[in-house]
């Protein structure tokens, strides 16, 4: 009778197709417009840490924030600058460009914020969050009646 039709962030039926890539022809190539400054991340939990991983090429170390808050979330913060002045016999140009984006992971009561690190090598931050030791991840059992 009526087939069911995905609503996605990108307008029906996900990125590129449907009645809002109609209507605005720009969404369809934005996404990839602001890919490389979004701080792609893995997130990785084994038994004893979380590890966070986000890819943040062509930045320095100083552009880079990590904060440990109290509800157990790591934040993760990113800022570049850009200014560029080109001189010729009569011609001046100068242009400026900000970028910046924040990540929050929020890990739980489990995570050891206080013995967090950090590391930036080769366009990648990894941020190692050991957990508490005996902690359970706050699981207990339910019985079902």
């Amino acid at each position: 009778m009526f087939a069911l039709v995905p609503w996605g962030h990108w307008g029906w039926a996900g990125k590129g197709r449907g009645l809002r890539a109609k209507a605005d022809p720009f969404e369809a190539w934005w996404p990839s417009l602001l890919a490389p400054f979004t701080g792609r991340a893995d997130v990785l939990e084994s038994d004893r840490q979380y590890t966070i991983e986000v890819e943040v090429p062509g930045l320095d170390r100083e552009d880079l924030v990590v904060e440990a808050r109290e509800d157990g979330t790591i934040m993760v913060k990113a800022e570049q600058r850009e200014e560029m002045e080109e001189k010729q016999d009569r011609y001046l140009r100068r242009e400026r460009r900000l970028s910046s984006f924040h990540r929050a992971f929020y890990l739980g009561p489990d995570a050891d914020l206080e013995a967090a690190k950090a590391a930036y090598r080769n366009g990648v931050l990894k941020v190692e969050i050991p957990k508490k030791k005996g902690s359970e991840g706050g699981k207990r059992r339910i019985e079902i009646n």
